[in-house]
């Protein structure tokens, strides 16, 4: 299993082909959980680098296809989203091309990924990726990659710092403390990333 998503009250498990199975149980303590595999949400061939979260109720998922070209020995690549409802009888998976004042955050290396409204000092219909999905292996500088959904086009951000280098994986984090009060509402109006538990940065 590489990633478990909580969406439209059912629990996904995701192995690294992109198989999904729902996770059922009777409920009863000793019962043993079974999962059921949805063969019809096979992610479109060629999408690489698949993260999956719940966003407006429905299941998301963000890859990147990647285009080679072997006279070159380049390539190129388009961050994409596609969507599904899983209460549909046969779910599929459907392209998305505007996810409106959203904004996708998305870890290039872990699961944890989820979407916000009107997070400061950011546009919307996009994606933050937590580090570039093709950078350098061997610059050790922290960068966000931002995406253009409507245009599938990306830009990789300046350092957070050049003091802050390493090779660890990044995630990130919306903390939601204190509800109902003016520090809670200052905190959750912001988005972290984080760097194994440390905190490293903030927007």
């Amino acid at each position: 299993v590489a990633s478990i998503v909580h969406c439209q009250d059912k629990f996904l498990a995701i192995d690294v082909t992109g198989e999904i199975s729902i996770f059922s149980s009777n409920g009863a303590a000793d019962a043993t959980p079974t999962a059921t595999p949805l063969p019809s949400l096979s992610p479109p061939a060629g999408l690489c680098h698949r993260s999956y979260l719940e966003s407006d109720g429905e299941l998301h998922m963000v890859g990147a296809m990647v285009s080679t070209f072997h006279e070159t020995q380049e390539f190129a690549y388009r961050s994409m989203i596609y969507k599904c409802n899983l209460l549909d009888r046969a779910p599929e998976w459907t392209r998305v091309k505007d996810v409106g004042d959203l904004t996708l955050f998305v870890s290039k290396n872990l699961s944890e990924s989820f979407s916000g409204t009107s997070v400061s000092k950011y546009k919307k219909n996009i994606i933050c990726f937590s580090e570039p999905l093709y950078g350098d292996p061997f610059d050790l500088a922290h960068r966000l990659e931002i995406a253009d959904v409507a245009a599938s086009a990306s830009k990789v951000m300046k350092p957070f710092s050049e003091k802050m280098l390493g090779s660890e994986a990044l995630g990130w984090i919306r903390p939601n403390l204190w509800k109902g009060g003016t520090y809670a509402d200052d905190v959750c109006s912001k988005v972290y990333v984080f760097r194994a538990v440390s905190l490293i940065c903030m927007f």
